[in-house]
């Protein structure tokens, strides 16, 4: 009803199940995949376990074997499980926050939030002129068919909010502003 779409069984079926996805589906505001070609080079590959993986802007070399990963030529022990142990994830942050932290900008500076990896923008969680707390979900963006959070980086007031909910955006593209 909010979007204007008249109410059916298979319009409530389809945002039922498909939340946002489906209302942009029937706004027609999504974006169809379509057809890949095959690169066959980029198959063979994917068939040895190699692949150049970006991560904040930088490349790396990965070959995946049986039981480890070598990454720029430097192997590491991996063991992949199915689902997500939050245990283990957990331990892992509690490791990293034992790191120093990084700086946290001045609350008088701009802070650009961009996007990290390609992808749609789903929802968008905050307002322009409200405030949020560092760690805060501002947005919720589809990549790789999974449903990421954006998180403030800061706290403050956002100043500026750069996308609209359905927006296909690309790795770095600005987001939103805090001041």
């Amino acid at each position: 009803e909010k979007e204007g779409l008249p109410i059916t069984d298979e319009n409530i079926f389809i945002a039922a199940s498909c939340k946002e996805k489906g209302i942009l589906f029937l706004t027609g505001k999504s974006q169809v995949n379509g057809m890949y070609k095959i690169n066959r080079e980029e198959e063979a590959a994917k068939k040895k376990g190699e692949y150049t993986v970006t991560v904040n802007g930088k490349a790396y070399g990965v070959k995946l074997g049986k039981d480890n990963a070598t990454v720029n030529g430097v192997s590491y022990p991996l063991n992949v499980g199915f689902g997500i142990d939050e245990k283990a994830i957990e331990a892992s942050k509690a490791v990293a926050s034992d790191a120093p932290a990084a700086a946290a900008a001045p609350s008088h500076e701009a802070v650009t939030v961009k996007a990290p990896m390609p992808g749609l923008i789903l929802r968008i969680e905050v307002k322009e002129g409200q405030k949020v707390s560092k760690n805060q979900v501002v947005m919720i963006m589809e990549a790789m068919k999974m449903e990421n959070e954006i998180f403030a980086p800061c706290d403050g007031v956002v100043t500026k909010i750069s996308v609209s909910q359905g927006q296909q955006m690309q790795s770095d593209d600005e987001l939103l502003v805090i001041a």
